[in-house]
């Protein structure tokens, strides 16, 4: 018997680090807000029950079973926006559709995002009476066809949105003076709904074990980058390289102002590498192939494939998203805790949403040498 004590003794694993512990409690919360999500999106009232009540039958899982819940609901929805996004890319405008105004949007408006597609002098009206040859004319007019295509699309998604889920999100001055731009949710999301992604390049910890690579990442002067527990760093400052749409955003969120808390949840999600067609077991859901080109992720530098290379190949491409916290968001300004480390200078605008809870979190990267670089020369966003 003490020899069987002995070695359960050497066997059991060993106790968490404050930052894994406050991991396991957000996976916790992002099961119990996208199981009550939805719950409330199959309208089931014989089986629905309080967010209380969720949360309760969450946390009697085991720590494993918890994330995949998490990641599979999540996965749920955002199978189902980029679904919309795609049916949204290839629709067919009206036939009607007129290059000078008409059905389609007005130039500079109805924009998801700060990028702009056309002004007002792509149209061809704005360029009649000039020398163009016929040719060239005929070129230009093309052009402008298709950048009135585009904003038909856009107004299209952003209708489909908000006919799907309820809300779509935009980016616009911030309500935070001095702040510049803010993201911002149009319409109601509910608690537990996904309401915008971590767009960028995707850096893994095995590349970021190299002092000189995590260095070329620095500066980062307007802190857009973002930390996972598991050591992956989403990059929002090459989020203009990559595919966009309107959830793809979540870079623009500003962290609360002093005495406010955060309405979003910043939740690690993984692009599953499985489409429905392939062979194997689903981890956390599978991602259609024909969706793929519109993911706003790429890795900086291909996973290794040997010795040191990551072992859970079950990720096309790791990201973050934003979950919508208890009570929701309707017609309001997304605000998530930028958590920095309380080791290092913030910026005067800066206040903790929960300092102790912080200050937990950031004590074990002084023992930390993954991408020490980063943690010693810099502060980023950070869910854990």
């Amino acid at each position: 018997m003490l020899i069987a004590r002995a070695m359960l003794a050497k066997i059991r694993p060993p106790p968490l680090n404050p930052r894994e512990i406050q991991n396991q409690v957000d996976i916790s919360r992002a099961a119990g807000l996208t199981a009550a999500y939805a719950a409330q999106q199959q309208q089931d009232k014989e089986s629905s029950c309080s967010f209380d009540q969720l949360e309760k039958e969450i946390a009697a899982l085991n720590p494993l079973e918890r994330k995949r819940r998490a990641q599979t609901a999540i996965n749920d929805q955002v199978v189902t926006y980029f679904t919309l996004v795609h049916a949204a890319h290839t629709a067919t405008p009206p036939p009607t559709l007129d290059i000078n105004g008409g059905n389609s949007v007005a130039p500079g408006k109805d924009q998801e995002s700060p990028s702009s597609e056309g002004s007002a002098t792509d149209t061809p009206s704005a360029l009649r009476g000039t020398s163009l040859s016929g040719v060239e004319e005929k070129k230009t007019e093309k052009a402008a066809e298709g950048k009135a295509v585009k904003r038909w699309r856009r107004k299209h998604l952003k209708e489909m949105l908000r006919s799907e889920l309820g809300f779509n999100t935009v980016v616009k001055d911030s309500t935070l003076s001095g702040a510049g731009l803010g993201l911002f949710v149009e319409g109601s999301a509910p608690e537990g709904a996904v309401v915008a992604i971590y767009p960028g390049l995707v850096h893994l910890p095995e590349h970021l074990r190299s002092q000189k690579y995590a260095a070329s990442l620095l500066p980062d002067e307007d802190h857009f980058l973002m930390g996972r527990a598991d050591g992956c760093l989403v990059d929002g400052r090459t989020a203009g390289l990559l595919p966009s749409s309107p959830l793809t955003f979540a870079h623009a969120a500003n962290h609360p102002p002093e005495g406010q808390a955060a309405n979003v949840l910043q939740v690690a999600y993984d692009f599953p590498a499985l489409s429905e067609d392939d062979v194997g077991i689903a981890k956390g859901g599978r991602f259609p192939e024909r969706l793929r080109p519109l993911v706003p992720n790429r890795y900086h530098r291909a996973p290794k494939a040997l010795f040191g290379g990551k072992l859970d190949q079950s990720a096309m491409v790791e990201t973050v998203v934003l979950v919508a916290c208890r009570g929701g968001l309707h017609d309001q300004e997304v605000f998530m805790d930028y958590r920095f480390n309380p080791n290092m200078r913030h910026p005067d605008w800066y206040s903790p949403v929960d300092p102790e809870a912080t200050a937990e979190m950031w004590a074990v990267d002084k023992q930390d040498s993954t991408a020490q670089t980063l943690l010693n020369n810099s502060w980023f966003r950070r869910r854990s």
